[in-house]
């Protein structure tokens, strides 16, 4: 595929939403007094994920390195965000283990898939999941003093978590189809 058709808007949101969470991770270790500002670029990385999507569909500007990098950096942020809360004592270290897990598996079967041409695009009960998460983050993040807004957002992370799990299912399920369908072309 042509450089110029990988450089777009989306793909260059995609790559800015990676660097932006790794700012977020440094901020949150390095920097404890500034969790406002650690949120405020949580956030901001949140919103290139609504908008890489948005502008990729809207200007017909969908490519393979999109269809790869975009869920990669989607893992990159719900983990980073969960290893804070973790280590800030707001989720178990057992959840982030299971789900940890439940990613490997998941980059793991994309990736096989990917080496027979087969790219994994994310689903409606994935992106409900995504969709959840980055508020319940939001509202669980130590960033503030409010204990039902904490309450909230535990139990949003919960129904994400859920969401989650339904959806590698799901993946997994279309994919053993597909694999049948690429072995019998």
């Amino acid at each position: 595929m042509e450089r110029e058709k990988l450089l777009n808007i989306p793909n260059v949101l995609t790559g800015l939403r990676i660097l932006l969470i790794g700012i977020f991770l440094t901020m949150h270790f390095a920097r404890p007094s500034a969790r406002g500002l650690s949120m405020a670029i949580f956030i901001l990385a949140g919103l290139t994920d609504f908008l890489d999507g948005f502008i990729a569909r809207r200007c017909n500007q969908i490519t393979w390195l999109g269809k790869l990098l975009d869920p990669l950096a989607d893992k990159f942020m719900i983990l980073s965000v969960l290893v804070c809360l973790m280590f800030s004592n707001i989720m178990p270290a057992w959840a982030v283990a299971l789900i940890v897990v439940k990613e490997l598996y998941m980059v793991t079967g994309a990736s096989l898939l990917f080496k027979r041409d087969y790219v994994v695009c994310s689903d409606g009960i994935g992106k409900v999941s995504t969709f959840l998460f980055v508020p319940a983050a939001i509202l669980l993040y130590p960033w503030h003093s409010v204990p039902w807004l904490y309450t909230l957002g535990g139990g949003l992370m919960s129904v994400s978590i859920v969401l989650s799990f339904a959806a590698a299912v799901h993946y997994t399920v279309d994919a053993v189809k597909k694999s049948r369908a690429l072995k019998t072309d």
